[in-house]
């Protein structure tokens, strides 16, 4: 939004995971909280593990006569596989279309021009979730336990 973008779309997956609706409410409550109505968004969803419905989804949202200028992916390799069919329908990254992935995956850097992701640091809410476990297990505490781990 600071970089001028007012039409963004969102690459998805079509299947319910709660991680999907996580990541897409936030995104709508963070367009809501900017209070713009020149804002739009354009919304690709294929099934996740479909690559051909996913290409076909990406490519019908880059062709459109009124494309985004910045694509939000649900996770990096659908960030990916738009950098790819923006590269073959002759569109400049970032000069053209900015594209932002989410969960910083080691492909991710060597993407040319490089791709702009969300890290989560899953191995660590992986590693604290354990920890907690254990402590649950071990000590029965009280009152739940708690961690905040701010992505990056």
């Amino acid at each position: 939004y600071d970089l001028g973008h007012r039409h963004f779309g969102l690459v998805t997956i079509s299947e319910p995971m709660t991680f999907r609706h996580l990541r897409q409410d936030g995104l709508a409550a963070a367009i809501a909280r900017r209070g713009d109505p020149s804002v739009r968004l354009d919304v690709a969803t294929a099934p996740r593990f479909d690559r051909g419905a996913r290409i076909q989804a990406v490519n019908r949202m880059l062709q459109a006569p009124n494309r985004p200028t910045a694509v939000i992916a649900l996770f990096d390799e659908l960030a990916l596989t738009v950098m790819e069919e923006a590269s073959r329908a002759g569109l400049s990254v970032p000069r053209d279309l900015s594209i932002i992935g989410f969960d910083n995956v080691v492909a991710s850097a060597y993407a040319p021009p490089g791709l702009t992701t969300f890290d989560a640091s899953i191995r660590q809410c992986a590693r604290e979730i354990a920890d907690m476990l254990l402590t649950v297990i071990a000590d029965r505490p009280a009152e739940p336990l708690t961690r905040l781990i701010r992505p990056t």
